[in-house]
């Protein structure tokens, strides 16, 4: 899961991780997998905020927190 940050008016509105990881869970626990890639609005706060969702990679398989 990737996002993009909202540019408008001269500012960069970040939007919330956790509210973004959240939204998504739900919206994959509610039916059947998606296909991938596929990109989501996700509207979690001032402003809708595009997020990317798309098979791990061999990077993300390798990052530790």
């Amino acid at each position: 899961m990737t996002t993009e940050p909202h540019r408008g008016q001269g500012r960069v509105h970040h939007v919330d991780p956790t509210a973004v990881i959240s939204a998504v869970h739900a919206w994959l626990a509610g039916g059947p997998p998606p296909r991938s890639p596929r990109t989501l609005l996700c509207d979690t706060g001032p402003v809708p905020v595009p997020v990317h969702l798309a098979p791990a990679g061999e990077k993300e398989l390798d990052y530790e927190l």
